[in-house]
């Protein structure tokens, strides 16, 4: 812009400068006089420029409101929703937490206009509940099966020993979180442990106690 205006023999002033998401800091958002009008060498024109650095926005209260009123606040207050994070709750719908960097917010807490967050909702399937089955040594797409009958989700990703490539393998679980009998309710998450083999070399043989010589950080 500046060898632009130097060569057209004009000068400029920043006058103003405002903030948005949608482009790069200092680029030129407004300018006085406007585009295509004819002025005299030497005329200063005036701009107004993105901000380098977003100002900070201040949230309203956000638990116990409705995702469709959260969006249309975030919206106005030009803040972005990642993704949206099911959890066990009585009402389907329902705003339980916001988390900017994996860490939650408190209502009215202040973050950067423009940020990125992620919103926890409740699924509605609080007070539904189910053991959780034994699925050691189960082929992952039968334990996966398993799993969606009883409404419960798979975590993704799953845990794989190190260098084991299960392309066209058939897969076994090996472990889970939770373990077999906790009770769970409807549309929580299951961790598993799988390998091509359920004689793996982290987990070798059923321990007789569930929770017997099993070093998670092992798995």
């Amino acid at each position: 812009m500046e060898s632009e205006l130097i060569e057209r023999g004009l000068t400029f002033e920043v006058s103003d400068s405002v903030y948005t998401s949608k482009y790069p800091p200092l680029t030129i958002i407004n300018q006085f006089p406007i585009p295509f009008s004819k002025v005299k060498e030497g005329r200063k024109i005036f701009l107004t420029v993105n901000r380098k650095a977003p100002p900070m926005v201040k949230l309203p209260e956000i638990t116990d409101k409705s995702i469709r009123h959260i969006r249309a606040i975030f919206e106005n207050l030009d803040i972005k929703i990642n993704k949206l994070i099911p959890r066990p709750g009585p009402n389907q719908g329902l705003v339980l937490e916001i988390r900017y960097h994996d860490n939650p917010l408190s209502d009215f807490a202040s973050i950067p206009k423009g940020a990125s967050v992620d919103v926890v909702v409740s699924d509605g399937m609080l007070g539904n509940n189910v053991l959780l089955p034994d699925l050691f040594g189960f082929p992952l797409d039968e334990a996966d099966f398993m799993l969606k009958g009883l409404n419960l989700n798979l975590v993704d990703p799953l845990k794989i020993p190190a260098g084991v490539d299960t392309t066209g393998q058939d897969i076994f679980v090996i472990h889970q979180d939770p373990l077999p009998g906790t009770k769970l309710q409807l549309g929580e998450w299951v961790k598993l442990w799988i390998d091509i083999k359920i004689d793996s070399v982290y987990y070798r043989q059923r321990p007789d106690s569930l929770r017997a010589d099993i070093r998670m950080d092992e798995l």
